[in-house]
């Protein structure tokens, strides 16, 4: 079958080299709830990178990318059951989409957009999912943020009936002396005003910045997480969960002799936080000791300084980084994906699941991610499975991947391998409570900007199912 792309996002060369790779390929529908493991591919050529995905109830997976060729931004939708990708571009210029979430039904999302002084400001949007759904006159709302140049997470709830609000951190710059952002943006349901707030993390030393990695919602609170750059050193925050931006409690944890893996940009190693059972936190760091590589696994008591323990995942040397932590309460266990580099057989991306409270007896999976494919996140979806994105590299371009499988896996299923990983307990300091008097920045009330999207389709290939 010859695959007609669309002028717009490939060239003809790569028109005539899909169409030669793709004759007999299986194109079908794909129904991943009756399968353990389902590996698919689109038309689509995008970054590895920026990759977001979220399900949306039973029978929706929704993920944002980037078009390399003209950099335009895009929701992914792929149903259960459907041979294509429904895909909606933004139509923006220089605009990046770090984060997304679905509260409801309206999507929010958050990153930064290249402003006329060629610079950046961070953003904020929102669109109906019914609208998202529809393929049909897609609107879209966004406002920049003063104070902020790009903003990279962010959760959303509901405040009362009538207004929701959207908690999101980033930063201003990473040069700057206090680079850290917390946005809070309080949407009216039904008006097209709303009012924000912006916080800048307090002054810690000279010769350190506070880089804002990650954020999550744990019943009535939001929870931040920080690296103090460079150092061996990070920050977990308390923000009350209400319509007005109140951090009450925070403390700083440091593991003397060792190491926190850095590069020169301030997110190359990107710290991660998860909400787990009984009032317990999980925070990921990639970090070195004596030659010896690993990502550490603190279990923290919230509202408290306690470390109440701290596990090690062993690698080879120090090519490793988090891309995405996540706690599932139907496994009872975090899942965790890696970039690793093994001596013996080079990168290989992995999905391991580690119990909270580490014993000998425990096993530590870690999944090899089999062909050629790269991911860069990851979400828990509905009937105990989750779903990964990327991009599939064995094949002459860059397309767009989507993998959706059990939480847990035979060692029968023929679309991954797995061996057993090695887990070490350290001895992880409690650590230290500091106070907070950043002034809070009220910007005046505001109306949102209307944008329009177009709607293209993609079809979807089978490369492994089991």
């Amino acid at each position: 079958q010859v695959i007609i792309m669309k002028k717009k996002i490939f060239t003809r060369f790569y028109m005539l080299a899909m169409a030669l790779l793709l004759i007999g390929s299986p194109l079908q529908a794909q129904n991943w709830v009756n399968h353990d493991m389902t590996i698919m591919f689109s038309n689509m050529i995008t970054y590895a990178q920026n990759q977001v995905v979220r399900p949306y109830h039973d029978e929706y997976i929704i993920n944002v990318a980037t078009v390399p060729i003209n950099g335009d931004c895009n929701f992914n939708i792929w149903k259960n059951g459907g041979n294509l990708i429904e895909q909606m571009f933004m139509n923006q210029t220089g605009f990046t989409i770090s984060d997304f979430t679905i509260l409801g039904d309206t999507l929010y999302f958050c990153g930064k957009k290249l402003n006329n002084q060629n610079n950046y400001d961070g953003v904020i949007g929102k669109m109906s999912m019914a609208a998202l759904l529809s393929g049909n006159n897609i609107q879209y709302n966004m406002t920049t943020i003063n104070n902020t140049q790009n903003l990279t997470k962010l959760v959303a709830y509901y405040a009362d009936t009538n207004d929701v609000c959207v908690f999101a951190i980033g930063d201003n710059g990473v040069s700057n002396l206090i680079p850290g952002r917390v946005v809070l943006l309080r949407d009216n349901i039904g008006s097209s005003n709303f009012t924000i707030d912006v916080m800048a993390p307090p002054f810690i030393s000279n010769t350190t910045k506070e880089i804002l990695h990650d954020i999550c919602l744990s019943d009535d609170i939001i929870i931040t997480l920080s690296h103090v750059y460079p150092n061996n050193q990070y920050v977990v925050r308390y923000f009350k969960r209400d319509t007005s931006l109140v951090n009450f409690e925070n403390y700083i944890y440091s593991l003397p002799n060792t190491i926190f893996n850095t590069m020169p940009d301030c997110y190359g190693y990107g710290l991660h936080i998860s909400d787990v059972e009984q009032n317990v936190l999980a925070v990921a760091v990639s970090a070195s000791q004596n030659n010896n590589y690993f990502t550490i696994i603190n279990l923290l008591k919230r509202f408290n300084s306690t470390v109440l323990s701290s596990q090690a995942i062993v690698h080879e040397n120090k090519d490793h980084k988090v891309l995405e932590m996540e706690y599932s309460d139907a496994l009872h266990k975090l899942l965790i994906l890696h970039n690793n580099y093994f001596e013996n057989i080079g990168k290989k991306q992995t999905l391991c699941r580690l119990s909270p409270i580490y014993s000998s007896s425990d096993t530590l999976f870690l999944e090899y991610l089999q062909g050629g494919g790269q991911l860069n996140h990851f979400s828990i979806i509905p009937n105990q499975r989750c779903a990964s994105v990327g991009i599939m590299k064995n094949i002459p371009q860059s397309n767009q991947l989507l993998t959706v499988r059990k939480l847990e896996l035979d060692n029968n299923v023929n679309c991954f391998n797995s061996v057993i990983g090695k887990v070490i307990v350290m001895n992880f300091p409690n650590g230290n409570i500091f106070t907070n008097t950043t002034p809070v920045i009220q910007i005046p009330p505001m109306t949102w900007g209307v944008y329009n999207g177009s709607n293209l389709n993609d079809n979807v290939y089978i490369d492994c199912e089991d």
